[in-house]
């Protein structure tokens, strides 16, 4: 299901094991086969390069977590500067 990534020259892409199917469409991004190796790519190494499996977990969950609490915390001050525009 998972292509490996295959370069000739040493790219700054490079670093991303598995390679991503071109698509057309939103709805062409959710299967398993385009979603999957995304995900991989975007974690960071100290993630991917985990070798003990509770570890892996352990990193994936606060990585998640943290880009989930980045996100929030971006849409909380975008709300505030769409509300400051609008009272002024």
């Amino acid at each position: 299901m998972l292509t490996p990534a295959r370069n000739h020259r040493q790219l700054r892409s490079s670093s991303n094991p598995f390679y991503i199917p071109r698509v057309k469409t939103t709805a062409g991004t959710r299967p398993f086969s385009v979603a999957a190796p995304t995900v991989w790519n975007s974690l960071p190494a100290s993630v991917k390069l985990e070798r003990n499996i509770v570890s892996f977990l352990r990193r994936l969950k606060t990585y998640l977590l943290t880009i989930r609490v980045l996100l929030t915390i971006t849409r909380a001050h975008n709300d505030l500067l769409v509300l400051s525009r609008q009272c002024a």
